[in-house]
């Protein structure tokens, strides 16, 4: 197996966790593939993909960790791809919903800004929270990313409706982006799709 096929499977089986094996192992798998070993093999790439290559590396090492019950250690990856510049869309998100984890929800949010912007921040911090049960501060965040960003209405809209349900509850949700002319969002009480009014409905 040449240089870049031997990068290649120590990728893969840390991907597939390498069948019945405990994520440790699949971790130990990912940092062969980011170690001095493989290090030629990564330099030996095009420059384009060099980098794309060391965050995915990254970013599964973490997520490896984190499955791992290494939350801590998950974190500490994390961070360190975002310091050496790796720190990619996916990089970020893991971090935030890790943050979310560990009951460090302001960290995430942060997390979540560096990884987009700021009504994509606090959508998924949002949802994050959401899935966690905690619907108030989810909602209040949908809300929130409705303002920052009227045109994001759609997701936004759409967490902030599936929140109102999993509260039994009906609202509009028109007033939390007024910035949205002629728009309207409307949560049924049952789930029969987001509903989308034209101007002047």
């Amino acid at each position: 197996m040449n240089d870049s096929g031997s990068q290649r499977a120590s990728g893969i089986a840390g991907v597939a966790g390498i069948p019945g094996a405990p994520h440790r192992e699949a971790a130990e798998q990912y940092r062969t593939a980011l170690g001095p070993q493989c290090r030629g093999r990564i330099a030996a790439l095009p420059e384009d993909r060099r980098r794309e290559v060391r965050a995915d590396l990254a970013n599964s090492l973490g997520v490896a960790l984190v499955l791992a019950g290494d939350l801590e250690g998950g974190e500490v990856i994390y961070r360190v791809a975002r310091e050496r510049g790796l720190g990619t869309e996916r990089v970020c998100n893991n971090l935030g919903l890790l943050l979310v984890r560990l009951n460090r929800p302001e960290e995430a949010l942060e997390a979540f800004r560096a990884g987009g912007d700021e009504a994509r921040a606090l959508n998924n911090l949002g949802w994050a929270l959401l899935v966690r049960g905690e619907r108030r501060k989810a909602s209040a965040l949908f809300e929130k990313a409705l303002e920052a960003a009227p045109a994001y209405y759609e997701t936004a809209g759409e967490n902030l409706r599936r929140t109102a349900l999993a509260e039994g509850r009906s609202r509009p949700a028109r007033e939390a982006f007024p910035g949205a002319s002629g728009v309207s969002i409307t949560v049924p009480e049952r789930d029969l799709g987001l509903t989308l009014l034209e101007p002047g409905s």
